[in-house]
């Protein structure tokens, strides 16, 4: 058998992105007495198969050795006769193509860009052979990190891969940096008192986003309730001083003071295994809320309606077409709530008429049970009464409602650590509704002392 390496090695770089050869081989019977089927089962045996070691020509170009960095990727065949002096010989052309083999992973470029969300992304292409390639997936799983190619506080968040031909995979792997970021810092007013129309009370709270990565989590967590000033000290970290500056300036424009405002509410979200957004809310400290007088009473007032019938102004429906009203007879005023001689003109029967309601509020001492006693005689005294609330040219009132509100009292810590009330110190809240007659009118007190 005659061997010959007969066509120098074509190269050509595939679509993607590989190198491949081609090297075509002569092979001649060295006798006439083999037969056809013998020579064909030899150039099958010589030829190989896919996937082994690549034939180079030697030296002389009469041998041939194997390079273990090519495979064979394809084989073709081609006999042919050939007649010498009469004699026919059978010779084959055997074109090999091989593939270089793939290292274990090779790195092949890496881009960078910014993203919409404005944040930094590495994208990174890497050529993967079959047998390493599910290793590589696993080790560059979604959240892992990515420090080793894209640099400190990458974390891989994307992974896609193409097969090559039986040989290997080029893999995409995108990382994209983790880091702190504020997108952004509201300011909210709300209305909290409104006591003084003139002068509401209007609560200030900053709420705040930020992402932030794993590593710095534990930052903005068991903070809550600090003074914000205390948690965005510089050594504790770099961007709590975006709060601070952030309240510093509120504060030189409304006069308050940056040391009053506390860390009042954190939520956090994780968005990856590598991030989470926060969302803080500082407010100012609230003020001490003012205990209550418990010696004074005070007043609120407004106007009410009040409605009087026929019947209580004394007069009935006519039976008379050509006239509304008829008087009652024998009808007495001790029948109007109005304090009267005769009849109300009947311009008084159901027409709203404005009364003055007083409010008043104050502090009954004792335990439940003395409220409690106070707030049924109160009651059991009827509806009419003379002594109403204090400082109104009123001589008499309608007692028209009265309710049970907060009980307040001083408390101190026994030896048991036990917090116990300070005998007389407690106080109820009790407020309670009195209205005036219209006018210059005043209630008829032997009407409500009939009704109770």
């Amino acid at each position: 058998m005659i061997i010959q390496y007969s066509k120098v090695c074509d190269f050509a770089i595939g679509a993607d992105g590989q190198i491949s050869q081609t090297a075509t081989w002569t092979l001649r019977l060295a006798s006439a007495s083999t037969t056809p089927s013998e020579f064909a089962e030899y150039v099958e045996e010589w030829s190989g198969h896919v996937g082994d070691d690549f034939r180079i020509p030697a030296a002389n170009e009469q041998f041939y050795t194997f390079d273990t960095t090519w495979y064979v990727s394809a084989i073709s065949t081609k006999m042919t006769e050939e007649t010498v002096n009469d004699i026919s010989y059978f010779s084959c052309l055997v074109t090999l193509t091989g593939k270089e083999r793939l290292s274990p992973t090779k790195l092949i470029n890496v881009n960078e860009r910014v993203n919409q969300n404005e944040e930094k992304v590495k994208t990174a292409k890497w050529l993967v052979n079959g047998i390493n390639y599910e290793n590589f997936i696993s080790n560059h799983d979604i959240g892992s990190s990515a420090s080793v190619w894209a640099g400190e506080d990458f974390f891989v968040s994307n992974i896609s891969s193409e097969a090559i031909g039986n040989s290997g995979y080029y893999v995409t792997l995108e990382a994209k940096l983790s880091e702190e970021r504020l997108f952004n810092i509201q300011r909210n007013e709300k209305i909290t008192d409104l006591s003084d129309p003139k002068k509401p009370k209007i609560e200030v709270t900053f709420t705040g986003k930020c992402r932030v990565p794993e590593s710095r989590i534990n930052v903005f967590r068991n903070v809550t309730g600090e003074y914000v000033v205390h948690w965005a000290h510089p050594t504790t970290d770099p961007f709590a001083k975006k709060w601070t500056d952030t309240i510093a300036q509120q504060c030189a424009k409304d006069g308050s003071k940056e040391k009053d405002y506390l860390i009042w509410n954190i939520t956090e979200n994780t968005i990856s295994p590598n991030d989470y957004e926060v969302t803080m809310v500082v407010q100012k400290k609230p003020e001490p809320k003012e205990e209550p007088d418990v010696k004074k009473k005070t007043y609120d007032v407004k106007l009410v309606e009040y409605k009087l019938t026929a019947e209580q102004c004394g007069w009935r429906k006519s039976s008379d077409l050509n006239k509304r009203w008829d008087k009652i007879n024998g009808w007495k005023p001790e029948g109007c709530p109005l304090t009267t001689t005769e009849a109300l003109p009947v311009q008084f029967i159901d027409v709203p008429i404005k009364c003055l309601m007083v409010v008043e509020t104050s502090y009954i001492p004792g335990e439940v049970e003395a409220v409690n006693k106070d707030m049924a005689t109160w009651s059991g005294g009827g509806s009419f009464t003379d002594a109403g609330p204090q400082g109104f040219d009123i001589s008499n009132w309608l007692k028209i409602n009265q309710e049970k509100k907060e009980t307040i009292s001083k408390t101190e810590t026994d030896k048991d650590g036990k917090k116990k009330t300070i005998k007389g110190t407690s106080y109820t809240k009790v407020i309670r509704y009195y209205q005036a007659a219209p006018g210059t009118h005043s209630w008829n007190k032997n009407y409500f002392s009939t009704i109770g």
